[in-house]
């Protein structure tokens, strides 16, 4: 392999392992968002999600062109080529991913019942932190080069759907002591939104894991049953 060559992949790796950790860390402090429990956010909080949500849309363009032009420039081997498609493949879904937080932000700041989302941040920090764990574990299982815990991931993911039904099982328990129904029902729908949000980015993880085999053995699982 050229000198350049080399240059040109270790770069595109090394600016996949900078949004990877940006977007963990959006993860992170979505976590500690919602379980403060506060719907009402500080302008400076909500400013650095927005920042990190414009480096990671940046990032997603930059790797983008390098993906194309290490292609068309370089002609990698099929095992290098496969690594940086799915690295171009796992950056869409990290860019996805980092839309899905705002929303989440957004859905919370839409909630007018203060105490019914107070009874549901803990099961919504549950999910959420599956979620992260998900979308952890399949970046690392690239990073390490780990098929076994692309696969255990990919599995994981029928989990979260069971988790998603539960918590609005319990949010619509909870709310049936609320007097000023108008705004329960619009809670529920902003709660609605924020799980069915969090479900996307563990649907974006398992992308991320099916892409890391791919890269390691060439196999494509998309579709098919693990």
């Amino acid at each position: 392999m050229s000198i350049k060559k080399e240059i040109a992949i270790e770069d595109i790796f090394d600016d996949f392992s900078r949004v990877s950790e940006i977007i963990l860390l959006q993860l992170k402090r979505l976590k500690d968002v919602i379980i403060s429990g506060d719907i009402i956010m500080p302008k400076e909080i909500l400013s650095g999600f927005e920042k990190n949500e414009k480096a990671i849309d940046k990032f997603e363009i930059k790797i983008s062109k390098k993906v194309i032009n290490t292609i068309v420039l370089y002609n990698p081997l099929a095992s290098d080529l496969r690594k940086i498609i799915a690295i171009y493949n796992m950056t869409l879904n990290i860019e996805s991913i980092g839309d899905l937080v705002m929303n989440i932000l957004k859905s919370a700041g839409n909630i007018e019942n203060a105490k019914l989302y107070e009874k549901s941040k803990d099961s919504i920090f549950k999910i959420l932190k599956f979620s992260t764990n998900l979308v952890q574990n399949a970046l690392l299982s690239f990073t390490n080069s780990d098929i076994t815990a692309a696969i255990d991931t990919i599995k994981m993911n029928k989990f979260n759907d069971e988790l998603n039904q539960l918590i609005l099982e319990k949010a619509v328990k909870k709310g049936k002591s609320t007097s000023d129904i108008q705004k329960v029902l619009l809670s529920f729908v902003s709660l609605r939104s924020i799980v069915s949000n969090i479900e996307r980015i563990a649907d974006h993880a398992i992308n991320i894991a099916e892409a890391t085999v791919y890269a390691l053995e060439g196999t494509d699982l998309r579709h098919k049953k693990v």
